[in-house]
């Protein structure tokens, strides 16, 4: 009977685990859809990269670093602890996530980012 309940538990953890949205990845932001406040957070960037804890927001060009530094990111809560161009930390929330699309609220606005295909 033991046995039962610990591989119940163990396909429970796995499903729960293996269902969870994650933000590392390449993201674009909407370019039709210019938000006050936008280059507020994310300068003249179009490319946001979260990757393992770090991130990176690049131009529009993909060559030149806007913005970079660490992020964490709980209960849709994104905070972004920047090293460049300034050392600062931000507050975001993650209004809604799946595994194309993401929208980050600031100050009442909202921006819409689209999962980036690998080049």
């Amino acid at each position: 009977m033991n046995k039962i309940w610990c591989c119940l538990s163990l396909i429970v953890l796995f499903i729960t685990t293996a269902s969870a949205q994650t933000i590392s990845k390449n993201w674009q932001l909407n370019p039709t859809q210019k938000t006050p406040g936008q280059e507020q957070i994310f300068g003249n960037a179009t490319d946001l990269n979260f990757n393992e804890g770090r991130f990176e927001f690049l131009d529009k060009n993909g060559g030149d670093t806007v913005a970079s530094g660490d992020y964490l990111y709980q209960n849709k809560l994104l905070v972004l602890f920047y090293n460049t161009p300034k050392d600062t930390i931000q507050n975001l929330r993650v209004s809604a996530l799946s595994d194309s699309t993401m929208t980050i609220s600031f100050k009442g606005n909202k921006f819409a980012l689209k999962s980036k295909s690998p080049r």
